[in-house]
């Protein structure tokens, strides 16, 4: 896994886990709605920062 990785697991936790979960077909959707709302904008600045501390 990457750094990348780990910033957009560390971002989706945060939102997936805001409300609690009802059983495993509901988390998997709220993960699927999560990663749709991340805009490309927040991962493409957030790549560009993680890449320049390496």
């Amino acid at each position: 896994m990457t750094p990348l990785d780990f910033f957009l697991w560390g971002v989706l936790k945060e939102r997936v886990y805001s409300r609690p979960i009802l059983n495993r077909e509901h988390l998997g959707n709220r993960i699927v709605e999560e990663c749709a709302d991340i805009m490309p904008e927040t991962l493409d600045r957030d790549k560009t920062i993680i890449f320049k501390k390496n």
